[in-house]
């Protein structure tokens, strides 16, 4: 009866709400539609970063098969429109093609809406040239809500073992990678062994900012993390806002720059440059780079 009152009333009150207010047209339907436009945006994207990352390690892989895609059709965009004031949230629930490009037109989003700027004359000053900043800054709500997403898809792992904890049950998986032989393993197994064993045994000693630094990269092993913290009680609000503060306030930022830097063509070429300076320039080095990116990047055009 709580989780109904707190929860599932409420839900269905916002839900007849909406659909009766798209039925009447009014002053309300501006306001209703940017709504709707945030709320889809939210769902799709927090949505993919679960999907990648529940099931203890057989998730979807949506960052490379959505959220690049979408970092790459941003730095296309800005560089065909002039600048990075245009709505970003239409790139949801199959709503574009890989190859599309979003409108120019500076919306209300981006005057206010998610990761927008508050203030008209800011929005003019920005874009005027689209600076690597602002295709970055462009395609952080997406990466942000996914990494929301991601981190919140790592609560089985650490559910399961809390649960069993409470129960008095010892977690068979770590009990058993503590008592591993290593004799018979070759030189990977072995690293790979002693990299978790590491792991673990920064968690235990750093806590919340362990889990953090664990959260805070690609870590393939972060259902260990979950799996460790669950065992040891650790509270469940102090797993989840460290995942969350590793996974979308530092990696999934860190991630969008390496991207935006990756497909934006200005940077890119000075990349490719830098590369490039050390070989002779006989060797042809940056065109071939040049040419292998453009075939990659045009790959994940279609894909998107």
């Amino acid at each position: 009866v709580h989780h109904r009152r707190v929860g599932l009333y409420p839900l269905l009150c916002l839900v007849a709400a909406g659909t009766i207010g798209k039925a009447v047209d009014g002053p309300h339907s501006a306001t209703l539609h940017e709504t709707t436009l945030d709320v889809e945006f939210l769902v799709w994207w927090f949505g993919l970063g679960v999907l990648s990352s529940i099931g203890l390690g057989t998730g979807l892989h949506s960052g490379v098969l959505f959220l690049f895609p979408h970092i790459l059709k941003v730095c296309r965009s800005a560089e065909a429109c002039g600048h990075a004031g245009f709505d970003a949230r239409g790139n949801s629930w199959f709503n574009m093609n890989g190859d599309d490009l979003f409108d120019c037109g500076v919306s209300t989003a981006a005057m206010g809406g998610i990761g927008g700027v508050r203030d008209r004359s800011s929005v003019v000053r920005s874009i005027a040239t689209p600076s690597w900043l602002d295709v970055w800054i462009a395609s952080l709500p997406a990466a942000i809500v996914w990494g929301a997403g991601t981190a919140a898809g790592e609560i089985p792992p650490y559910w399961i073992s809390y649960l069993a904890a409470v129960a008095g049950k010892e977690n068979e998986e770590l009990l058993e990678l503590e008592a591993e032989e290593t004799k018979a393993m070759n030189a990977y197994q072995k690293k790979v062994h002693d990299w978790k064993i590491f792991m673990l045994e920064f968690m235990k000693k750093h806590g919340f900012l362990g889990l953090v630094a664990m959260s805070a990269w690609p870590n393939a092993a972060f259902d260990l993390c979950g799996i460790c913290c669950g065992t040891f009680l650790m509270p469940f609000w102090h797993f989840l806002g460290a995942t969350i503060v590793g996974k979308a306030l530092i990696k999934a930022p860190a991630q969008t720059a390496v991207f935006t830097t990756l497909f934006a063509t200005s940077s890119r070429t000075k990349l490719v440059r830098i590369v490039a300076a050390p070989f002779p320039e006989k060797w042809n080095v940056g065109a071939f780079l040049d040419a292998g990116v453009a075939d990659a990047l045009r790959e994940m055009e279609k894909g998107g």
